[in-house]
């Protein structure tokens, strides 16, 4: 069951499910009073009457009924964001990766017809020349449309669509949205890096691509 947070009649936060609000219960940024409704009700109540949150509330401090709730990223709060484990962040990649070798293969098939087209059999040398250069251009074309690939996704939805699959997105080290500025450096490192990431992952929780350009892989479905 998922549920929003109540502001007034014209603001709600969410929809959030209990572990999250139990989350933001333990770090006070749920209190008794908080005005709740589950999303299949337009009902509200006060979070002290949600048997899952009771243990776990604070009493509201005599003062802070002005203080606001900071919510980032995708109405999270920022003691509720939480990186992506990495098997999530494998299998995206894993995702992702078929979808830029479909890419690929409709570009050197491409440059296969290109070539046929050609009829370089009998002259060896050009034939050989013609080839280096299509390697050449392949090999810039992977390079280009797997930064473009990343670069588009995430400087525009913050998620690529195999990390879409696994409720998990790219935000600043501040935890704001991720500008293309950063989504191109984090793409430029991302290939240029690609064979020592495991490595980093593995010891960091964090990729080195990341760290270079100031974002990070959060778990945005449960927090």
């Amino acid at each position: 069951m998922n549920f929003f947070i109540v502001k007034d009649k014209n603001t709600e936060l969410g929809p959030y499910p209990e572990e999250v609000l139990i989350d933001m219960a333990k770090s006070g940024d749920v209190l008794a009073t908080t005005l709740i409704r589950n999303s299949l009700m337009k009902r509200t109540q006060e979070a002290k009457k949600l048997p899952f949150l009771k243990e776990f509330l604070k009493e509201e401090e005599s003062g802070s009924t002005d203080e606001k709730i900071v919510m980032k990223p995708l109405n999270r709060t920022e003691k509720s964001i939480r990186l992506a484990c990495k098997k999530h962040r494998l299998t995206a990649f894993v995702i992702d990766l078929a979808f830029i070798y479909g890419i690929i293969y409709c570009l050197s098939f491409f440059l296969n017809e290109q070539l046929s087209s050609l009829n370089l059999s009998r002259d060896t040398a050009q034939a050989s020349e013609a080839y280096g250069s299509t390697a050449a251009m392949l090999f810039a074309g992977i390079y280009f449309i797997f930064v473009l690939y990343y670069t588009i996704n995430i400087g525009f939805f913050a998620q690529t669509p195999g990390q879409r699959c696994y409720g998990i997105m790219a935000v600043s080290s501040e935890n704001e949205p991720v500008m293309l500025q950063k989504s191109f450096f984090y793409s430029f490192y991302f290939i240029l890096l690609l064979p020592i990431e495991p490595f980093v992952v593995y010891i960091t929780n964090k990729s080195l691509h990341e760290i270079l350009s100031g974002t990070k892989i959060v778990n945005v479905r449960f927090g």
